[in-house]
């Protein structure tokens, strides 16, 4: 819950999603601010996916640091 509260800033988006289960699509997730952008492919999708990767390393990203933020952020087991 803490991540769609995150990602979606407008509370009435965030009741739309959580509470009636309104499909998203892509270009209304865009709309939404849910995510950056959205592709018509699931091959322009992979080709972005990989120049967003290369940037971050390029800039001196630490791939341990991100994996972990990723791990931190889609973790849904209640904390102990």
């Amino acid at each position: 819950m803490a991540v769609i509260r995150m990602k979606i800033c407008s509370p009435t988006a965030t009741r739309d999603v959580m509470f009636t289960s309104a499909k998203v699509t892509a270009d209304v997730g865009v709309e939404m601010g849910i995510i950056d952008s959205a592709y018509d492919s699931a091959a322009g999708t992979v080709e972005v996916a990989v120049k967003l990767g290369e940037e971050i390393i390029r800039r001196g990203g630490d791939e341990h640091v991100y994996g972990k933020m990723g791990e931190t952020l889609c973790n849904t087991r209640p904390a102990t």
